[in-house]
């Protein structure tokens, strides 16, 4: 049988046979049933002629034309998007390009942080911070974004609301967002997390007293809330309370994550 008397399914499963590296002769008899013997192979070792080529160019093109019209059926199993692996920290990058006075032990904490978490500190999901001369061991910061990007990203994560409290007279309002006028005063925070596996959210409610960073005034030698906390007063409360919903909702994908605002002093 020649291949352009062939049913469209052998076509194709000939075609499969002929581009593995076996003969047309051979892939017509395997297809067909037909008896193959070692002549025709070595008759079919020739080259072949100009009519023959042009016939398996326009059964090649004729069968990529119907498989491309023809809606692909893959099952999920078969498939797997493969997964890229992030860089793995090191104490010397760490010591080299994020905190060059850290000592071994804390590049080492927060290597492991970050690693764990998948945090990128070369994108500022985190930070290593230590002062020059500081005696205290360095302090871990991871940003606000980097909790909202993880909570995301959760399948199980559902959204959240949070804002200020705001004193009003002898009455405590709680609002959404971080507005408040001159006259009013911010005493506090909150925020709500919901997960769509559970019935009720992760509530906080945060005290702006005592989250307030504070440094000391050199003019005088009190203590004073620093310059963040003094121009944001809402922005900075409404944070605390916020990263600490998103960390109690997603221990696992945040426990041990902090933020500077929740820091104090850091800022």
């Amino acid at each position: 049988m020649k291949i352009e008397d062939m049913t469209d399914s052998q076509k194709a499963e000939a075609m499969k046979y002929i581009t593995d590296g076996m003969s047309k002769e051979e892939a017509i008899a395997k297809v067909t049933g037909e008896e193959f013997s070692a002549e025709v192979e070595e008759i079919d070792a020739r080259p072949c002629t100009m009519e023959e080529c042009e016939t398996v160019e326009h059964i090649e093109a004729e069968l990529t034309q119907k498989l491309s019209q023809t809606p692909a059926i893959v099952e999920k199993s078969q498939f797997v998007m493969p997964r890229q692996e992030s860089h793995k920290l090191t104490i010397d990058e760490i010591k080299k390009y994020i905190c060059p006075d850290a000592t071994d032990a804390e590049a080492y904490t927060f290597m492991q942080l970050c690693n764990a978490r998948g945090l990128n500190p070369f994108t500022k999901e985190a930070y290593l911070v230590k002062y020059k001369g500081q005696k205290t061991a360095a302090t871990v910061i991871v940003g606000k974004d980097a909790f909202t990007k993880k909570a995301g990203m959760h399948p199980m994560f559902d959204g959240y609301e949070a804002g200020v409290i705001v004193q009003v007279d002898s009455e405590l309002v709680r609002r959404e967002g971080t507005f408040s006028t001159p006259d009013e005063e911010i005493v506090g925070g909150w925020a709500k997390v919901y997960r769509k596996d559970c019935a009720h959210p992760f509530m906080n409610e945060v005290s702006f007293r005592e989250y307030v960073g504070m440094r000391k005034n050199n003019m005088n030698g009190k203590m004073e809330p620093n310059a963040m906390w003094t121009s944001k007063p809402g922005t900075m409360i409404r944070k605390v309370a916020l990263v600490q919903s998103l960390r109690e909702a997603f221990t696992e994908d945040l426990g041990g994550c902090y933020d500077s605002a929740e820091m104090g002093d850091v800022q």
